[in-house]
């Protein structure tokens, strides 16, 4: 054995690696295994039977679970009150702070419109990094 291959974590003797187009796991990841992501992705969007002003309707179970405990909260239960502001904070936008965004987007891509166009204008090769 030469010393040219340092043996160590991570690094086995030559002869216990894995041949070229071989690996440790022969099998594999089984076919159709889901991770946790999807398992629970798909079950907050399942449909469900549920009862409003006496009349059956279909929602999926992130509805129906919202649904719960903004009803909880309004029965004056504080931990539902709690999660239900937090998800409103979290989850929605006020309307004034979306114009605001705009009209400030609006006016840079003004001035950016505006010099470009003068750089074309004056035979000047548009900068396009800045777009």
């Amino acid at each position: 054995m030469t010393n040219e291959y340092e043996v160590g974590y991570g690094k086995p003797p030559k002869k216990h690696q894995f041949k070229p187009g071989y690996s440790g796991n022969k099998k594999g990841r089984p076919k159709g295994r889901k991770n946790i992501h999807t398992i629970v992705e798909n079950l907050m969007n399942e449909k469900i039977k549920i009862t409003i002003n006496g009349r059956t309707k279909k929602v999926s179970c992130i509805e129906a679970t919202i649904r719960q405990v903004s009803l909880a909260a309004l029965k004056g239960d504080i931990k539902a009150q709690r999660i239900l502001f937090d998800l409103i904070s979290k989850y929605t936008v006020r309307q004034e702070d979306l114009l605001q965004g705009n009209e400030e987007m609006q006016q840079e891509d003004i001035q950016l419109l505006n010099e470009m166009m003068k750089q074309y204008a004056r035979g000047e090769e548009i900068d396009e990094s800045r777009v």
